[in-house]
């Protein structure tokens, strides 16, 4: 991917997100292509996502330029993978335990062996989208999980044990790990820990490594601190004047600059004449067109102002984001995962969404699982949950992205989650039976089915409601409301 590719800021946001990784893969057509070749293995599209997940992990404020630099240091073999350069006089290395594997410095210094006392444990597996222990390929050292076909009762016991194995498998492995550590000194070893870091609220306690030393030397360690104990350091960060200056130290020299671009002659020539020229000529001749693959959640956008539509696009402006629809995306998620747990007696937890929570309105998120589990949904075990099917339409694709499909002989019931208002009115209902007719066609053309053996409905989980539009459109309808939408562009496009 070349660094061109995306210079603006808004650009610059977006790509931190590893979702975007996805999205052009999808607008490139990477992900057919690769399809259509079966020599081509779609793991390198997943291993690409990866990397840029994990980026994403690691540095949330990464930008596009930083991935690439990213990139580029994996590709020449200096990522995090490669191995270390050996020790060199004078030099000091800075590096990771698992890294120093094998070597030896005269002078090792380990530095913050502490740890929160509020770090909660691990989950191991269970913890939400983790790769089940049976499923790797080291599993015969890591601890298994008995659950074979539990009662509840036997669930809870048996998640009970399988947590304080994950702990004592942990242990050993750090003590593993501190092994590697202390061993790499050849003469001095420097060890080092902290109560307090940065505006931390809970104070951190001596590591097992550090206890152990402090023991074996006869070091004595600052006393634990009790619990609810004041940070130090609260309220010391530095003072900011407001409002914020937005040049900061760059002032100086754009006003310099501010002043050389009044002073200029505005009719003596330059050498970026041709390139302003260019620019402007790019930015008066933007085309209007119609995208190759679209979702159908805005579709009726399309249907109801194609140029309006076709404008944002070839101009796209920075989305805001909303409270409510990541309550949205959070709710989605949990009934995905529950569908797939449905025969635990709904033993899985949320405790894996708690980051996730920061703004979210936690009693509303509440009220709207225990709506759903009240529901006619709620002990019923779907067919399909967040199931994608891509569906032809005149020449575009409709990505289709199925909430939930339950089946009862030989119907099938497409039905999709709502965490939002009612329709205001009719008109409204029309607008968004435009997103069920597409997941009926996709489905029946998925599932071998004729689209009226398919019906489809919209469930509006916070008032615990059911609508179900009086009609349905066919595929040809839809069609004719894309092929209309092609030609409103076209006209604009003159």
């Amino acid at each position: 991917m070349p660094r061109g590719c995306c210079a603006s800021s808004a650009g610059e946001r977006a790509c931190r997100s590893p979702s975007l990784v996805r999205s052009v893969e999808q607008a490139l057509r990477l992900d057919i292509e690769v399809g259509a070749h079966p020599g081509r293995e779609h793991a390198v599209l997943d291993a690409f996502a990866r990397e840029a997940h994990a980026f994403a992990a690691a540095d949330p404020h990464g930008t596009l330029d930083a991935f690439l630099g990213y990139l580029e240091a994996l590709e020449s073999g200096r990522g995090p993978d490669a191995p270390p350069p050996p020790p060199q006089r004078g030099m000091v290395q800075v590096l990771t335990m698992h890294a120093s594997k094998g070597l030896e410095w005269d002078v090792v210094a380990l530095p913050r062996l502490a740890q929160a006392s509020s770090e909660s444990r691990s989950r191991g597996w269970l913890d939400w989208a983790r790769l089940p222990y049976a499923l790797r390929g080291d599993s015969a050292l890591l601890r298994r999980f008995e659950h074979e076909q539990p009662t509840q009762h036997d669930y809870v016991e048996a998640r009970a044990a399988f947590i304080d194995a994950l702990a004592e498998h942990d242990e050993s492995e750090r003590d593993r790990l501190a092994y590697v550590a202390v061993t790499r000194a050849r003469s001095a070893l420097w060890l080092s820990g902290a109560q307090w870091y940065g505006q931390a609220r809970t104070a951190a306690k001596p590591s097992r490594l550090l206890r152990l030393a402090a023991d074996a030397l006869g070091v004595e360690l600052l006393p634990d601190l009790p619990r609810g104990a004041a940070n130090p350091r609260e309220g010391t960060a530095a003072a900011t004047s407001w409002p914020v200056d937005p040049l900061g130290v760059r002032r100086e020299g754009v006003e310099a600059a501010a002043r050389r671009v009044a002073e200029a002659d505005p009719g003596a020539r330059t050498e970026w004449d041709d390139a302003i020229r260019l620019l402007l000529a790019d930015r008066a001749g933007t085309e209007l067109a119609l995208p190759t693959r679209i979702a159908a959640s805005g579709f009726k956008d399309w249907a109801a102002d194609p140029v309006a539509v076709a404008r944002s696009i070839a101009r796209p402006m920075p989305q805001r984001p909303f409270a409510a629809t990541r309550l949205g995306t959070l709710f989605h998620g949990w009934v995905e995962r529950r569908g797939s747990a449905i025969g635990l007696g709904d033993a899985l937890d949320d405790e894996a969404l708690d980051e996730e929570l920061v703004g979210i309105d936690a009693e509303r998120l509440a009220r709207l699982k225990a709506t759903f589990l009240a529901s006619p949904y709620g002990d019923r075990e779907p067919a399909e949950t967040e199931l994608e099917v891509h569906l032809p339409l005149a020449g575009t694709t409709v990505v289709c992205k199925l909430d939930a499909v339950y089946r009862d002989g030989g119907r099938a019931t497409v039905v999709d989650w709502k965490t939002g208002a009612l329709p205001r009115d009719e008109a409204d209902l029309e607008a968004r039976q435009l997103q069920l007719a597409l997941y009926r066609a996709a489905y029946a053309a998925y599932a071998g089915l004729d689209p009226e053996q398919v019906d489809a409905e919209l469930y509006f989980v916070e008032h615990d409601e059911v609508v179900r539009p009086r009609r349905i459109e066919s595929l040809a309808e839809l069609e004719r409301r894309w092929i209309a939408a092609q030609q409103a562009v076209a006209a604009a496009r003159g």
